[in-house]
């Protein structure tokens, strides 16, 4: 099983014990939005876990370069736009 977004995980963790994530190997800081740790909706991790639901999608990349912008057409994404 490969991660959706690698090297990053959710944690669902009062304000006050923040700091004990810092305990696991490996953690480094916390994503940031406007100066402060980013959060993620409960809704929006069910979206995720939703529109990954039993998909694999394999997509061979060539002829890309930095700048170039790519149209995603496979679900989960589809209809999303990304640039390299």
């Amino acid at each position: 099983m490969t991660p959706l977004i690698p090297s990053y995980v959710f944690v669902q963790i009062e304000e006050q014990h923040r700091n004990e994530v810092f305990q696991v190997p490996g953690v480094v800081h916390y994503l940031f939005w406007l100066g402060k740790p980013a959060k993620v909706r409960d809704v929006e991790i069910l979206q995720l876990k939703q529109g990954l639901k039993d998909t694999t999608t394999v997509v061979k990349i060539t002829n890309l370069k930095p700048g170039d912008v790519v149209d995603i057409k496979e679900i989960p994404f589809k209809v999303k736009e990304g640039i390299v």
